[in-house]
């Protein structure tokens, strides 16, 4: 097909092809009709229509060259709310310009709610943006569940969709389903009612600007971004207008740069945050340790530098890992054993020097202590024999000495405890190795 360079129209809808239409076809020929049976047989990024009567192009057309009814008032209404003020149908083979003609398309002239219109035009923009679309760092592949995507059925019933009783959509939960290309600006048109937005684990990519439309989504209780090709010099400053949020995970996305503490200032409900796996070359923020909610906190390997003076400012933290920050030094706070809340510690692979505090003996509910991997001297202190629920201690690979308080073994819930034997004498402990 590629060699027919003066085809401009081509209607294959109403057979049983099935797959995707070629992208080489879609890159070598403009078409001014190209119908298949897309969606739901045949992904095609290209296709000027859908199914079967399959009209021609309607985007650029006047009212009466449009046999569908539904056209015009469908029409008005999208281009009312288009955040571009129309500019972004100029081009026929844009996102936006394909969800409007599909818009126009499967919409029922008679039964037209305005509300669910507006949803299905933002859903279509973000699928004609994000499915077999290629980027930087992938070539064109196809969602693994489309399942009732642009069909008919009502968007709440698409696979990753789920609305309210009022037919508002509130969820986004996409993880994992190869969603690619960039994230349209559309996706804010929903922003009033959506709460939860999941797109982690998926080859899509947006940096800097493109990724403001983060900002827009103030109603969001949890964003999960990560593992998502996303760039920016340290965290999106957008983040700091999503007061609302309770759940924010953006680790191992492409996050370079310094922290900048004022952006979790206003984050008062934020209740657990990931931020591994990024380079910030920076402290961890107090205005980020002193939230009040804050009770699960994540930044392994991201070249966080400083001390650990921070931790006692966290009034409710139950979980804080900070392993594999080789910037990471000075000694572990005594006052650490202020920590009532603290159940699982980890600050493996760091820099830290100094001993271990025995007033770490005083948190009653620690389950779970790694400090393997640092620099750090001494005994183990007599003191953590009081740590009743104490399930994992690891302090291998460290410069201990001595031998482990009597008793240590005897703690009913203790089933992990490793530590380098070479120095430390110990019955029942599994060796490090250094």
């Amino acid at each position: 097909i590629v060699e027919l360079k003066n085809l401009t129209t081509l209607r294959l809808e109403s057979n049983r092809l099935n797959g995707t239409f070629p992208m080489s076809i879609c890159q070598q020929i403009e078409f001014a009709t190209l119908g298949t049976d897309c969606p739901i047989d045949v992904d095609c990024i290209c296709c000027t229509c859908c199914g079967s009567p399959c009209n021609r192009s309607i985007i650029g057309t006047t009212d009466s060259e449009v046999t569908n009814e539904s056209q015009p008032e469908v029409e008005s209404i999208i281009r009312r709310i288009a955040l571009n003020g129309g500019i972004e149908f100029i081009n026929p083979r844009s996102p936006q310009s394909k969800a409007l003609s599909w818009s126009i398309m499967f919409s029922d002239p008679s039964t037209i709610v305005y509300s669910s219109l507006v949803q299905r035009y933002a859903l279509a923009t973000f699928w004609y943006s994000t499915s077999s679309i290629a980027n930087i760092y992938t070539g064109p592949i196809g969602w693994k569940n489309a399942t009732g995507w642009l069909t008919r059925e009502s968007e709440c019933n698409w696979f990753g969709i789920e609305c309210d009783n009022r037919g508002a959509i509130t969820r986004i939960s996409l993880p994992n389903n190869d969603v690619c290309g960039k994230v349209p600006h559309e996706i804010k048109i929903l922003a009033d009612t959506i709460s939860y937005l999941d797109i982690s684990v998926n080859p899509i990519s947006s940096k800097n600007l493109e990724l403001s439309w983060i900002g827009d989504m103030t109603e969001l209780t949890t964003l999960d971004i990560h593992l998502c090709n996303f760039e920016f010099d340290g965290l999106p400053s957008y983040l700091s207008k999503l007061t609302k949020l309770e759940v924010l995970d953006v680790s191992y996305t492409l996050f370079f740069g310094p922290m900048n503490g004022n952006i979790f200032q206003n984050l008062t409900n934020l209740i657990y945050i990931d931020i591994s796996g990024n380079s910030y070359s920076s402290s961890f923020p107090l205005e980020l340790a002193s939230q009040p909610s804050l009770k699960y906190a994540y930044a392994e390997f991201t070249h966080l530098s400083g001390d650990l003076s921070f931790i006692n400012s966290m009034p409710a933290v139950i979980e804080l890992w900070l392993d594999d920050n080789k910037e990471l030094i000075g000694s572990i706070p005594s006052n650490m054993g202020n920590m009532k809340t603290l159940e699982s510690v980890s600050l493996s692979n760091c820099s830290l020097t100094g001993t271990i505090p025995s007033e770490i003996g005083s948190m009653d509910q620690l389950k779970q202590l790694w400090l393997l991997g640092n620099n750090l001297k001494g005994t183990v202190p007599l003191d953590l024999m009081k740590l009743t629920n104490l399930e994992v201690l690891h302090v291998e690979d460290n410069d201990l000495e001595g031998s482990v308080p009597d008793g240590m073994c005897d703690l009913e819930n203790l089933t992990s405890f490793a530590i380098d034997c070479e120095e430390v004498r110990c019955s029942c402990c599994t060796c490090g190795k250094k």
